[in-house]
């Protein structure tokens, strides 16, 4: 993807289902990070709001549509991103050599990449 490194588990060799696992645990890991983040977007946006700040509507719409992407984000990982995985293993290694198991990788990686970036810039926007 253009913001993560290329950590490709179909490319590493690895065995189909040793790959669905090493993907299986990344996702349990990232996705906690994930919701950390978006959590303190938006606890830092209520500490603005109780300190008196009123952003412009530009920089008010640039941290809501930012904290949006992020949550956004994480919902497609615990709603899709995950059962999809989980549904891979259920049919076995076969279906994890397939491309439908690197393409929902790439989706991840991509969905993860975005909701970074836009929790940054909900917390960076100050």
């Amino acid at each position: 993807g253009p913001w993560l490194p290329p950590i490709v588990f179909h490319h590493l060799g690895l065995a189909p289902l040793e790959a669905g696992r090493t993907m299986g645990v990344i996702f349990h890991r990232t996705t906690p990070l994930l919701a950390g983040l978006a959590a303190a977007g938006l606890a830092l946006e209520a500490v603005r709001l109780a300190a008196g700040e009123r952003p412009v509507w530009w920089l008010a719409a640039l941290r809501y549509g930012a904290q949006a992407v992020c949550l956004a984000c994480l919902l497609a990982f615990l709603w899709h991103s995950i059962p999809a995985i989980e549904q891979l293993h259920a049919l076995g290694p076969e279906a994890l050599a397939g491309g439908r198991f690197a393409a929902i990788h790439e989706q991840s990686r991509h969905l993860f990449a975005a909701g970074l970036l836009a929790a940054a810039v909900a917390v960076a926007s100050a």
